[in-house]
């Protein structure tokens, strides 16, 4: 696929990111901007892991069932656990404890990306799970494209298959534009439809999305997103974007 440096390196000029409030008042962060590579390749110590983290990694192992946890049913004839195991903010020398809590809890369901910077770890510790005697069909494996990645489609399609290539289990679930940026979200979005057609991924998905951002993407678009993941909480309530992106 050749070198990520040039692509995920690039300075951006998008604005600063809204606040992201979590449901404990002590865990507030404020959304990074997009940061050279350099910086987003640092190693984060151990207090800075979000909460879920924590509690996968430190707290005593939970053991349940995968059939514990419900599923959807997607368009495409593809199901994904309700429960999503993101890994934001884990740093990379975590990341195996994480999954194989995760695993253990019975999540199939994980959530990557590029601006995490720890993509591959994330797919050397499936493939060490998988290779136990699993079937890469009991995962759901979604990776999101950040928007220093946006500004050609050409950008987006390389960025997401960079990220396939450093997570090593084949053709992923879900390839997602992380966040709707004006202008360029909805090029970038028919560009990623050809990994569909090639078979990298069985669907495109949108994260961030307001209803407005959506209707603007479906003018343009072939491939209908499969899901959109946005912050609800009872600190940044939005049934207005439930109830409509359910009816979708």
């Amino acid at each position: 696929v050749g070198a990520r440096e040039p692509l995920r390196g690039r300075a951006s000029a998008s604005p600063a990111m809204p606040p992201v409030r979590y449901a404990m008042p002590v865990l507030w962060r404020r959304w990074p901007a997009p940061a050279p590579r350099v910086q987003r390749n640092r190693l984060l110590g151990l207090g800075s892991l979000p909460l879920a983290a924590l509690l996968c990694g430190v707290a005593p192992r939970i053991q349940a069932p995968a059939a514990a946890i419900p599923s959807v049913a997607l368009s495409g004839g593809s199901h994904a656990q309700q429960l999503a195991v993101g890994l934001y903010n884990v740093p990379r020398e975590n990341v195996r404890t994480v999954i194989d809590a995760a695993l253990e809890a019975g999540c199939r369901n994980f959530d990557f990306a590029s601006f995490y910077n720890n993509e591959a770890e994330c797919g050397a510790a499936l493939r060490s799970w998988l290779g136990q005697g699993h079937d890469r069909s009991e995962l759901y494996i979604t990776t999101k494209v950040w928007t220093t990645d946006l500004g050609s489609p050409a950008d987006a399609v390389r960025s997401a298959e960079i990220s396939i290539e450093e997570l090593g289990l084949g053709p992923v679930d879900l390839v997602m534009v992380h966040w709707p940026m004006p202008g360029k979200h909805v090029a970038a979005y028919i560009g990623l439809e050809e990994l569909v057609r090639s078979g990298k991924t069985k669907g495109l998905g949108i994260s961030n999305y307001s209803p407005s951002d959506y209707e603007e993407l479906m003018q343009s678009a072939a491939v209908r997103p499969q899901m959109n993941t946005f912050e609800n909480n009872p600190m940044l309530y939005r049934k207005e974007w439930v109830d409509y992106f359910q009816r979708k």
